[in-house]
């Protein structure tokens, strides 16, 4: 099934049990799970590999029955396609739950998956927190079955995972010199042909605006503030900028919001001064991949040197493949040997 897939480039994710094993899990599972990106054009490819491998869809335990046309159009109308093919059970879904109510898609699952070797080829692989998390919403036998081993897999990635930072912290002995010139990080550049995009600092005015964009990125985050508590906190930036922190809002070609960037002000013993920290970073699915991103990396940084602040950090989780990319772009550097905590006050 894999190899068919490839064949006809087909872009998804694996989810479920396949995906569980690549995390280590040792449970077996006979059927593919994938969530495909849901195009027109990528379900006609992945309607093709159907044919490929003489899938049947399969109505109940033990019965299929043949599908005269498998294309596009038809899978577009399945939130969910049980099929049987000459390979293997296969199940196409639309996404994996992620609240009682919503559930994670293509994009969102893409851009936290890791890669897994299979067959020979590269494949993308949903994060083990998507996957166990889907589980337990799922709520069914054969997840009450998964779910032990895959909260003690769960556990131990936790412990291993590493702090992906912008400004790591040196050894004390090197606080005050600059990093060597094959590490110095090298101020951001368009890319060649990239569109530069008009960026805006958030203003009283523009939280319309801004707030479906941050309701996007907390679902994406798994997280539901009410509305105003999110302006809450918008206001008290916009009333404090000198000591509280800035928003950035980003704008397409025809002026529509599609991204902001927070950034908030601390201070450091080790660093000697005040460090901005990237708070939010949220780029809309259909403008990503246009140097959005980078510009509002930028506009935090030029910021902070102007509040003459040493850095500028952030975190990301580990398998967040596509974003931890952009940061080295922009020439940020990780540091791999701190971990994350959090206390609840």
């Amino acid at each position: 099934m894999i190899d068919a897939l490839a064949r006809h480039e087909v872009q998804y994710v694996i989810v479920g049990g396949w995906a569980a094993i690549q995390h280590g899990a040792v449970r077996r599972t006979d059927d593919l799970d994938i969530c495909p990106e849901w195009s027109r054009a990528n379900l006609d490819r992945l309607g093709a590999a159907l044919r490929e491998l003489d899938a049947e869809l399969a109505i109940s335990p033990g019965k299929t029955v043949p599908v005269p046309v498998i294309d596009g159009v038809l899978l577009s109308r399945m939130q969910i396609g049980t099929w049987q093919t000459r390979a293997g059970g296969f199940d196409i879904l639309r996404g994996i739950p992620k609240t009682a109510t919503s559930e994670a898609r293509f994009e969102e699952l893409s851009a936290r998956a890791t890669t897994a070797e299979i067959s020979g080829r590269k494949i993308r692989v949903a994060d083990l927190e998507d996957v166990v998390r889907s589980k337990r919403i799922a709520d069914r036998p054969k997840d009450h079955e998964a779910l032990p081993e895959l909260d003690k897999l769960r556990e131990a990635a936790a412990a291993a995972r590493p702090r992906d930072a912008a400004f790591p912290s040196p050894p004390s002995q090197q606080l005050h010199q600059p990093p060597s010139p094959s590490t110095q990080p090298q101020p951001y550049r368009p890319r060649k042909g990239q569109q530069t995009h008009p960026l805006e600092r958030v203003e009283e005015r523009s939280l319309p605006e801004l707030l479906p964009l941050a309701r996007d990125y907390c679902e994406f985050n798994g997280v539901d503030p009410s509305d105003n508590e999110l302006l809450a906190l918008f206001r008290a930036l916009i009333a404090d900028p000198t000591h509280g922190g800035v928003q950035f809002l980003a704008r397409d070609g025809d002026g529509r919001p599609v991204g902001f960037a927070s950034l908030f002000w601390t201070w450091s013993t080790w660093a000697t001064g005040r460090i901005g920290i990237l708070g939010d970073l949220y780029v809309a699915p259909q403008a990503r991949g246009t140097g959005i991103g980078e510009a509002l990396i930028e506009a935090c940084r030029t910021e902070c040197r102007a509040h003459g602040a040493r850095g500028l950090t952030w975190s990301t989780a580990k398998g967040n493949v596509r974003a931890r990319a952009l940061y080295e772009r922009v020439g940020a550097r990780s540091r791999v040997d701190w971990i994350d905590y959090w206390l609840d006050t």
